[in-house]
C-alpha cells in the first residue's frame, strides 16, 4: 500500500464537507475528469455518514481524510458510544422494510463506485498517524478506491518489456 499523500481533519460540520470535496477532487483531477468526479462522490457519501452516524457530527468533533498516491481515499469518524466501532454495511432488510429505507443509498453507491471497499478501526489503518484524532477516540476508518481513479503507466513504463 502505499502511503498517503495528503491527510486533512476537517471539522465534524455539513458545511465543511464542501472543502472536503474541492480538496479531494483536486487530489484526483490529474487522474481525469471521471475519477475527480467518482472521489467526490465517495468523499460526500462517507463524510456524511461520518458527521451523521457518529461523535464526528458533535460539537468539536472531527473528521479525518487521507488520500493515498494510488487513489484510495480514507475517511475516519470519532466512532459511536456504545456501539461497534465499524458497523458492517446491511444486506437485508427488516420483513417490511426495502434495504434502501433502511440504510439510504450512501453505502450503496460507495460500493459500486468502490469494490473492495472496507472498514476498520481507525487504529489499524495504515493510514493512521500519530495525531489522528480517530485513531485515539476509538473511531472507524473506511477506505475505497474509486475504480475511475487508475494510475496511468509512465510512457517510459508503457514501454519497457
Amino acid at each position: 500500500m502505499t502511503g498517503p499523500v495528503a491527510v486533512r481533519v476537517f471539522p465534524g460540520q455539513a458545511a465543511q464537507a464542501a472543502e472536503a470535496r474541492r480538496w479531494v477532487r483536486a487530489l484526483a483531477h490529474a487522474a481525469g475528469e471521471l475519477a475527480a468526479d467518482d472521489a467526490a462522490l465517495v468523499l460526500t457519501e462517507l463524510f456524511a455518514n461520518a458527521i451523521v452516524h457518529t461523535r464526528s457530527g458533535d460539537e468539536g468533533g472531527t473528521v479525518t481524510v487521507a488520500v493515498t498516491a494510488g487513489g484510495v481515499i480514507h475517511v475516519h469518524d470519532l466512532g459511536t458510544d456504545g456501539q461497534p466501532p465499524c458497523p458492517a454495511l446491511a444486506t437485508t432488510a427488516p420483513a417490511g422494510l426495502r434495504l434502501l429505507e433502511l440504510t439510504g443509498r450512501g453505502m450503496p453507491i460507495v460500493a459500486a463506485l468502490c469494490p473492495g471497499h472496507h472498514a476498520m478501526p481507525a487504529a489499524q489503518c495504515p493510514v493512521a498517524g500519530p495525531g489522528d484524532p480517530a485513531a485515539h477516540a476509538g473511531g472507524c476508518c473506511v477506505s475505497g478506491h474509486p475504480q475511475s481513479w487508475l494510475v496511468a503507466p509512465t510512457p517510459s513504463a508503457a514501454r519497457a518489456s
